[in-house]
């Protein structure tokens, strides 16, 4: 949700050689539709190409899916969610406040990433938050909270991949369940990992998405976009 695009270097460097992944940081806007406005202003005018989409940028990739039918050819969800992961009276709660003081290591190690997390990717992380203004973050929360994008889902044309994390501490599995309803073309692919799926395990990352790019697509996408993620990223 810092939306800095700033932990997904070891993703991008695990690549495989037929992708050619580009990071799109979200600006320090809070509303979906306003942030789907601007990263689609940065996609190429033509070629066709998959939008990966982690945690909070999933309702945006399905923006993204929805504006260009003819040009995604997939769209890659993980860890993501259509509706609000949690209860929405949260959303009353005084945000500001709450985030003013950077997160604890344990905290972050226990919600976003696991035992084997480095230090290194840690500091990343809390690194990456506090370069988010609190009150993006804030406003990044209401969204969430009232959130519904299942519509807009249920339009989507391309072939979707859902990556869960059966470690995610975050977001719970009936959000997973709930994508899986209402996606009209959709594969489920389950990997051991936190929420931060795509820093702490970008290797076996990969191997889903080149899997479902190969026998779901049948073809290779020319440009990769990697639409950044939920609260950390």
């Amino acid at each position: 949700m810092d939306g800095t695009g700033l932990l997904f270097d070891e993703f991008v460097v695990e690549s495989p050689a037929e992708f050619r992944p580009v990071v799109l940081p979200l600006p320090n806007r809070g509303e979906y539709d306003e942030l789907t406005d601007i990263i689609a202003a940065g996609i190429p005018s033509d070629g066709p190409f998959l939008v990966v989409a982690e945690s909070f940028s999933g309702p945006i990739g399905i923006q993204l899916a929805g504006r260009f039918p003819d040009r995604v050819v997939g769209l890659v969800l993980v860890n993501s969610f259509v509706a609000p992961p949690r209860p929405r009276w949260l959303r009353w709660l005084p945000w500001r406040l709450i985030l003013a003081l950077p997160p604890p290591r344990r905290v972050i190690r226990m919600l976003l990433a696991e035992k084997t997390t480095t230090d290194l990717v840690i500091d990343r992380i809390r690194a990456s938050i506090a370069r988010t203004d609190i009150s993006t973050i804030s406003a990044r929360l209401q969204s969430i909270l009232s959130l519904n994008e299942i519509q807009n889902l249920m339009l989507v044309r391309s072939p979707v991949l859902l990556l869960r994390g059966t470690a995610d501490r975050l977001i719970p599995v009936e959000c997973a369940e709930e994508i899986t309803q209402h996606a009209l073309d959709i594969t489920v692919r389950e990997i051991v990992a936190p929420h931060l799926l795509l820093q702490c395990h970008p290797a076996e990352a990969w191997f889903e998405i080149a899997d479902f790019v190969t026998t779901q697509l049948q073809q290779q996408p020319k440009r990769v976009g990697v639409v950044d993620n939920d609260a950390h990223k």
